[in-house]
C-alpha cells in the first residue's frame, strides 16, 4: 500500500526555514506540495536562505524568504500578514523551535561541549529506544501528516518525536 500526503496548492508559513528543523518541515510541505513562506535569523542571502530557496523550488513549488526575529512581537504579526499576501492566504502555520534531541546544528553545538562529542553523542543517542536521533526530515513528516485530511479527527494533542524517549524516562 502507498500513501501519500497531498498538500497540492496549500499555502504554507514555517519559522526559521535557513537550518534545523525548519528546513526540513519546509522541505517535507514541499515535497506534498505547498507553497513555503519562511522566515529565519539569516539575510536573504545567506547560504541557509538559499539553501531554503534551493530546496523548495526543486520540489517545483515557491519559496519566499524574509530575515526575521520572531522574538519581535511587532515583526512578527507584520510578516504573517506579509506573508499572506505574498501567498494570497495562508493554510498551514508552523511555528517552530529547536527542541528535545533532533540531528540539527543546534544539536551539533551542544555536543561540541563535551570532551568527547562523539562519545556523548553515542551515549545520548543509546538513551533512544530507537537508537537515534530525530531527523528534521522526521519532524516535517509529522507536520505534513497532521495539516493533511488524513489526521482530520487528531486535535488537542501533544505528539512527542523524542525516538521513544519519554517513554522509558531516562535521565542523561
Amino acid at each position: 500500500m502507498t500513501l501519500n500526503i497531498d498538500l497540492s496548492n496549500y499555502r504554507a508559513l514555517v519559522t526559521g526555514v535557513s537550518s534545523g528543523i525548519g528546513a526540513g518541515i519546509a522541505d517535507v510541505l514541499a515535497q506534498a506540495g505547498c507553497d513555503i513562506v519562511g522566515c529565519g535569523l539569516e539575510a536573504t542571502t545567506s547560504e541557509g536562505a538559499k539553501r531554503f530557496f534551493a530546496t523548495v523550488e526543486s520540489h517545483g513549488r515557491r519559496a519566499i524568504y524574509q530575515s526575521l526575529d520572531i522574538a519581535d512581537a511587532d515583526a512578527s504579526r507584520s510578516f504573517v500578514n506579509w506573508a499572506a499576501a505574498q501567498l494570497g492566504g495562508l493554510d498551514i502555520v508552523v511555528s517552530n523551535a529547536g527542541r528535545n534531541f533532533i540531528d540539527t546544528p543546534l544539536a551539533d553545538a551542544w555536543f561540541n561541549e563535551f570532551p568527547d562529542p562523539a562519545a556523548k553523542r553515542k551515549q545520548i543517542e543509546g538513551l533512544h529506544p530507537v537508537g537515534r536521533l530525530g531527523k528534521p526530515d522526521d519532524v516535517g513528516a509529522l507536520c505534513a501528516f497532521l495539516c493533511s485530511p488524513l489526521a482530520g479527527n487528531i486535535s488537542g494533542n501533544t505528539i512527542l518525536i523524542d525516538g521513544g524517549r519519554s517513554a522509558v524516562m531516562q535521565d542523561v
